[in-house]
């Protein structure tokens, strides 16, 4: 039985779009508006809920920084055209993070809470 090359292109273009969109798929933790969470959740909850963050630093007065990364996707950059020939650069990926920032006082309730794209 032969297959099309019609079919072979259509086949490739939906296995490829399935794994698009299956690496698009944001964690928990990016979903939830976490500053409403402010005064009302602890360390150990936030940590019952997103894991262990990827970086925590405990300060003077005892509070935490602490930041998890809930999602990271690749970015292009480039290409990009410039009066000098030799600029021209091709996209290349470039990881990019979505990360929370959260601030929880000496007791350990949480205080502040930033999300950043970097």
């Amino acid at each position: 039985m032969k297959i099309s090359f019609a079919k072979t292109l259509v086949c490739m273009g939906v296995s490829g779009w399935v794994l698009l969109m299956a690496g698009c798929v944001s964690t928990p933790g990016s979903r939830v508006d976490w500053s409403k969470r402010v005064d009302l959740y602890t360390y150990k909850q936030v940590v019952d809920e997103l894991g262990e963050p990827a970086f925590a630093l405990k300060q003077p007065d005892n509070s935490v920084v602490a930041e998890w990364v809930v999602q990271k996707r690749p970015r292009l950059t480039g290409p990009r055209i410039s009066s000098n020939p030799d600029a021209f650069i091709h996209g290349q990926p470039v990881p990019e993070e979505e990360v929370l920032i959260m601030t929880f006082d000496a007791k350990g309730k949480l205080i502040d809470c930033k999300r950043v794209w970097r």
